[in-house]
């Protein structure tokens, strides 16, 4: 599958390329059967797929969308998803205008009545308990799965999830992806993507990558180099650059949505609302705020919460239940939410190196990433004109 990804350059005037090159990659840590049930999942329109490189946020938007949903759900600010339909249409746009139409005729989600009467009664209260209900689970995954690893941990992919959208974590490239949801994609600057996923991958002491941590081995700068975890790939069938490649291509698709790593760190409720216009919800000010102050890392690691974004629990699980094909790489608990600065630094030759992987994949598009940013975000003036009209 590799081999077909990396002989096929993605135009950026492919448009919409979304499951264009499946079958998907399957990660050798998951079974068989896991994989071919995600690749046979059939999305819904409003089902979400959080599909990123590894180390760009995937679990900090995993869980803010989450803690967005449940309160939407909880303050009558989001329409139920639409019910299986059995008719036929003659095209995905008809499909789309069918179910915006259903959407704004349909009635809000219970709560709205209970919240209208607690606001004249100036009480402000109306999104206090969503917050417990938002944290009451034990993984992540529970209630936003990730594809090819839900049927290993028992979970049922097709299955309704605490509220919707229903979403689905996914490290798969979008041209392997099941096509017909909405993709939620995040960009990071390069070198500090490698040298987030260089500390991952160390912390969970991926036996090919000892050499690099064991003295004298050159540490991040030689990983940098490292073919079957950069140069060639992250292990999901694309590099971080062909990733990115494709994340142009479709940047003015309507169902796909890019996210700036870095915009999130500086202004992370401003990209909240950008995702809640995209998702067709409507939370209040104070839903945005209190959601993004769930979706601190001081938050997320706290120690009665550190254990739901560990995998420690779907390590246990996915023992007891025995399908996976291999354990190994879940073994080690290792937090996937970092609250401190990684300390590596990549030197002058493994940054060129880098800078030569971004000319041969998007340099005739976007001289560097700043250049790619800034059509993000233009595209995001684009979109908020649109979502801001009456």
């Amino acid at each position: 599958v590799c081999g077909i990804y990396f002989r096929r350059k993605v135009s950026m005037d492919d448009g919409t390329l979304v499951g264009s090159l499946r079958p998907a990659q399957r990660h050798s840590a998951f079974s068989e059967e896991s994989v071919q049930r995600a690749r046979a999942m059939k999305p819904r329109p409003t089902d979400v797929f959080i599909a990123t490189p590894p180390k760009t946020g995937t679990t900090w938007l995993q869980h803010a969308l989450h803690c967005l949903r449940t309160a939407c759900a909880a303050t009558g600010a989001s329409p139920p998803a639409p019910p299986f339909i059995h008719t036929v249409f003659s095209s995905r746009v008809d499909y789309d205008e069918w179910v915006r139409e259903w959407m704004r005729t349909s009635p809000r989600t219970e709560g709205a009545a209970e919240l209208a009467r607690e606001k004249q009664a100036g009480s402000g209260a109306g999104v206090g308990e969503w917050e417990e209900r938002a944290m009451s689970y034990d993984d992540l995954y529970q209630v936003s799965p990730w594809d090819q690893l839900a049927w290993d941990l028992g979970i049922d992919i097709n299955e309704e999830q605490p509220c919707n959208p229903r979403l689905f974590k996914s490290h798969l490239p979008l041209s392997h992806l099941n096509p017909g949801a909405k993709y939620v994609v995040t960009i990071r600057d390069p070198a500090a993507t490698i040298v987030s996923w260089y500390n991952f991958l160390r912390g969970k002491d991926v036996p090919p990558l000892r050499k690099y941590w064991a003295e004298g081995g050159g540490g991040v700068s030689a990983f940098a180099f490292d073919k079957p975890f950069v140069v060639d790939g992250m292990r999901f069938g694309a590099t971080l650059w062909q990733y990115y490649r494709e994340y142009a291509a479709c940047l003015a698709d309507p169902n796909v949505f890019v996210l700036i790593y870095e915009d999130m760190l500086s202004d992370f409720e401003s990209q909240l609302r950008q995702l809640a216009s995209f998702l067709e919800l409507s939370p209040s000010d104070e839903v945005i705020r209190r959601v993004g102050a769930m979706s601190t890392k001081q938050f997320m690691t706290k120690p009665e919460h550190a254990s739901k974004f560990d995998e420690s629990w779907s390590y246990k699980r996915m023992t007891e239940i025995g399908r996976i094909a291999d354990a190994s790489s879940f073994a080690i608990p290792t937090s996937r939410v970092t609250v401190t600065a990684h300390k590596d630094k990549l030197d002058k030759r493994a940054t060129e190196h880098l800078a030569q992987l971004w000319d041969s994949e998007l340099g005739t598009a976007y001289a560097d990433y700043s250049g790619f940013c800034d059509a993000v975000r233009a595209e995001h003036r684009k979109r908020k004109e649109i979502w801001d009209k009456p």
